[in-house]
């Protein structure tokens, strides 16, 4: 099991923290306590006890041990009405609550039956002083969520007169027969009208004119975000239909591994035109039509230049006129830089006319400095008319930029002993001149930096490192041939804002911003990279429209390693695939819904990083009980923290188990030495946090005081 770092949690009672990050006007959380008495000798102990929380009464609390898969886990145990439920308090399936009930061969199998209550716990011991006589027991705290505890079904929807109620999920579904294939179920023939009756899809009933129909949207496939019937061995769809059908797929995670999926729909009446990202901008008309180049694309293509073909740095616009669309590119490297060409049919690539109306600034932006991996290119498109223009001094950082060149740099002490860069020479800082650079190309791109010749190293410059540079390259021959080529540089603040970008490449939700979509490959599956914008909180992030794990339709985020790690973010992304042909050729694209999540009971815990108590920061990064005590009676396991103060660190210890339960220590792992220690308070409740990742179920110890 891989676990995460070990936190605190905040101060405040986790379930109200919670409100204070966003997640919506919720309650505030009631929490009830049980305590329960149990002897070292006697084992577990059923308290008569119980305790009323948010109107729901647990009866007979009680700490026991039960078989999760055939491992042995502690668990709270309590019965609500008529029902006996077990909250599994350590192994994978912490914080699940689970009920036995009667399968079809008349035995019991445990399933998880959600309720909107989390549990901490803490375990205590009192020694009489007079009989020496030692008693330990465990106390609960049941915390009252407010929100929802699932996304629930999508409701039926009306369009233009037609009501759509999406029934049912099925990952293998026979059209025909109209049942799931699933579990080894044998049949399927195929359509009669081209394609496997056999889909994956979610069973739709139509109702229009007083009359319903069992009908089927497939969701991949031939008939993918179609409705369709079969009827007679043939598979058709429905001309009268016509919608743009947005999902989303999410996975909650069960017993013993398994995942139960399910798909959420937005609906809407077809589009009549097909939508191209901005900007849109109109270079002129013809024949009273309107002629547009939009919908910027970095894609790198070979062009055929002078009888040549090789793979050009190229951006792709499309040329739209009406109802005709053609694409064509941009160069930004060589002596075409700044030219425009277009693959005419029976006349092969061609240069035109349109690098006159157009000016693409770009700039290569990395996450991780020197990880090539971690970069991608931003665009800036204008109408030539309307480019930034020309100024003839520039202060980045309270430094006065000299004259840009650019040049290959020579970076000692970099990965990259050499890196494309603008070379602002003569630039000033606190009366200081020096020769400032900033990488354009490769790991180190968007990084201001300046180069110690003496001591051959390279050092950034930060008083910068909140601006960007964009650069535009363009080429002029002169009369006698020769190729003059110039570069442009246009300076921004780092972290854009939305605002800044045109229609369709960014949306606003209820402060949060999503920028740039763009599909790519991590770690060996497909994500979907956005940045992302709210507030003070600027992250590239990755999202997972598909899979069979909880790892669908969740955000991630690179860590430092540049593994993608779970980040939380209260937003869903919808996408729907669109589809366009040019020159006979289909290209298919993801347009995107983003939509604010609703409140949801069981939101993931947002520790603090440490806490201070009687002025000493508390803070512990280790998953792992440790011995205290050890060859004593009174020795146990205890969770080790970190406690500084005033510059100076020492390790305290929390007993976990053993007579002393629930006491503080001071010492050293290093001396095996330790001391009772009363700074802090023995009322530390924990819970063992758990979360799905991409490489599984990682979890973590939170704590509250």
């Amino acid at each position: 099991m891989k676990l995460l770092i070990v936190v605190l949690a905040a101060v405040a009672a986790v379930c109200l923290a919670e409100d204070a990050f966003g997640f919506g006007a919720v309650r505030a959380a009631k929490a009830g306590y049980a305590a329960i008495d149990q002897t070292r000798k006697k084992g577990q102990f059923m308290s008569k006890k119980s305790v009323t929380v948010n109107k729901v009464k647990f009866q007979n609390p009680t700490y026991t041990m039960m078989s999760v898969g055939g491992t042995p886990t502690p668990a709270f145990r309590t019965q609500i009405g008529k029902k006996v439920f077990f909250y599994p308090l350590s192994g994978t399936h912490s914080g699940m609550w689970l009920i036995y009930k009667a399968n079809k061969s008349g035995g019991k199998k445990l399933v998880v039956e959600a309720q909107k209550f989390r549990v901490w716990y803490r375990r205590t011991c009192s020694i009489d002083s007079f009989t020496s006589v030692v008693k330990c027991g465990y106390c609960f705290k049941i915390f009252s969520l407010s929100g929802v505890l699932d996304y629930g079904t999508t409701a039926s929807v009306t369009i233009s007169s037609i009501k759509y109620d999406m029934q049912g999920y099925y990952k293998k579904y026979d059209v025909h027969s109209r049942r799931s294939m699933e579990g080894g179920a044998k049949g399927g023939r195929g359509g009669g009208g081209g394609g496997s009756a056999v889909m994956e899809g979610v069973v739709t009933k139509v109702t229009t004119g007083g009359e319903s129909y069992p009908l089927f949207l497939a969701l991949k496939g031939k008939y993918n975000d179609k409705i369709i019937v079969a009827a007679r061995g043939k598979i058709r769809t429905i001309p009268q239909i016509k919608l743009d059908i947005y999902r989303r797929k999410y996975c909650s995670r069960g017993l013993y591994g398994s995942y139960r999926c399910r798909y959420c729909f937005i609906l809407k009446s077809q589009a009549k035109s097909t939508f191209l990202p901005g900007p849109n901008i109109l270079i002129g008309s013809e024949d009273g039509q309107k002629i547009y180049l939009n919908s910027p694309q970095y894609m790198p293509t070979d062009i055929k230049i002078e009888n040549k073909v090789s793979k050009r740095e190229a951006v792709r616009l499309i040329f739209s006129q009406g109802k005709n669309i053609a694409f064509c590119f941009y160069v930004l490297d060589g002596e075409e830089a700044g030219s425009v060409y277009m693959n005419v049919a029976r006349r092969g690539w061609v240069k035109t006319q349109l690098g006159k109306t157009v000016v693409i600034y770009t700039r290569k932006v990395c996450d991780r400095k020197g990880d090539k991996k971690s970069c991608y290119v931003k665009l800036k498109t204008y109408k030539k008319a309307k480019a930034p223009g020309k100024t003839t001094s520039v202060t980045v950082g309270k430094a006065k930029l000299g004259k840009p060149v650019v040049a290959l740099v020579k970076t000692p002490g970099w990965k990259e002993s050499k890196v494309r860069s603008a070379v602002f020479a003569g630039s000033t800082y606190s009366g200081d001149e020096f020769n400032l650079m900033y990488a354009m190309d490769g790991g180190y791109a968007g990084t201001w930096y300046y180069v110690i010749t003496r001591l051959q190293k390279t050092k950034e410059f930060t008083p910068a490192a909140s601006k960007a540079l964009y650069n535009y390259k363009y080429c002029k021959a002169s009369w006698d041939g020769n190729v003059k080529c110039y570069w442009c540089f246009l300076v921004v603040n780092k972290n854009e804002k939305a605002s800044s970008l045109p229609k369709g490449k960014t949306v606003t939700i209820n402060g949060g911003s999503f920028m740039l979509p763009k599909n790519v490959k991590r770690q060996g599956g497909s994500y979907v990279r956005m940045l992302y914008s709210k507030g003070k909180v600027n992250k590239t992030l990755f999202v997972k429209l598909d899979g069979d794990t909880a790892a669908a339709g969740s955000w991630f985020v690179s860590n430092k390693q540049g593994r993608l790690a779970p980040f939380m973010v209260n937003y869903d992304a919808y996408y729907q695939k669109s589809c366009l042909t040019v020159n006979k050729k289909t290209e298919c694209r993801r347009c995107f819904i983003i939509q604010q999540k609703p409140s949801l009971a069981f939101k993931p815990l947002l520790p603090a990083v440490s806490v201070t108590k009687n002025k000493i920061a508390l803070s512990i990064s280790d998953t792992k009980l440790h011995a205290v005590l050890s060859g004593s009676k009174t020795g146990g396991k205890a969770h080790k923290f970190k406690g500084c103060k005033s510059g100076k660190c020492a390790e305290f210890y929390y007993m976990a188990t053993g007579p002393m339960s629930g006491k503080w220590f001071a010492g050293s792992s290093k001396t095996g030495i330790y001391m009772s220690s009363s700074l802090f308070s023995t009322t530390l409740w924990k819970h063992y946090e758990c979360a799905d990742g991409l490489a599984g179920v990682s979890c973590r110890y939170c704590f509250q005081f």
